[in-house]
């Protein structure tokens, strides 16, 4: 889901860092707020959120001149694998006939090393999450037609990123990484045909997940 916010959201932060430097003229020294300890809250890109298709928000709060603590919430629907979904039709295939539905919840708070400044340039990041994962499938063409998982994942992760400080009072920040834990939860599957027949089984696996965001925020002063 992350990913899609990326994709959308790459001609909008194009075209504002565009706009924010042909407007600047001579690149001014950026002052945050006027501190060395700033705190800012972020969004992802508005257009995700009718019918809550995707809903986050980020705190960072600044802790030296170059490292922030961001705390991050993210609550969006399953869409299954969009990557794989795209390279699939781009090959020539039909696509993936797969009904997805459920949410995905993501509780997170990391360090943030900026080499510049804090909410200025490049950002990398490492911090820890939780994933709640309510999720489902229903494909008709397979045997086992429902595929319900109820799991949770506790995960480390890492991300590279671009902070874009406009005007030291607003900044896009944009970040790709990768997430390594553990997820445990509870597999349902069921088929209706020829005969309807559930069974559960318990699940404990490693998850190794892409990671990937897209904020648009405003700076305060503390």
């Amino acid at each position: 889901m992350r990913f899609v916010d990326l994709v959308c959201g790459a001609c909008l932060v194009a075209a504002m860092a565009g706009r924010a430097r042909a407007e600047e003229g001579p690149e001014p020294v950026a002052t945050v707020a006027s501190t060395e300890h700033p705190v800012a809250l972020a969004t992802n890109l508005p257009f995700r959120w009718p019918d809550a298709d995707s809903i986050a928000a980020s705190l960072y709060v600044g802790v030296t001149e170059h490292h922030a603590i961001r705390a991050n919430v993210a609550s969006y629907k399953e869409h299954g694998h969009v990557v794989g979904s795209t390279i699939g039709l781009l090959a020539g295939g039909d696509g993936e006939e797969v009904d997805h539905h459920g949410r995905i919840t993501d509780l997170g708070v990391a360090l943030v090393y900026f080499p510049r400044r804090v909410l200025d340039g490049l950002m990398l990041e490492a911090g820890v999450l939780r994933r709640a994962r309510d999720v489902g499938s229903y494909d008709e063409f397979r045997a086992i037609a429902y595929d319900d998982q109820d799991t949770t994942t506790y995960a480390a992760h890492g991300l590279i990123g671009w902070s874009w400080l406009i005007y030291g009072r607003s900044f896009i920040a944009t970040g790709i990484g990768l997430s390594v834990g553990h997820e445990t939860g509870t597999e349902t599957l069921r088929r209706d045909y020829p005969s309807d027949m559930t069974s559960s089984h318990h699940l404990s696996r490693l998850d190794v997940t892409g990671e990937a965001y897209l904020r648009i925020g405003i700076v305060f002063a503390l």
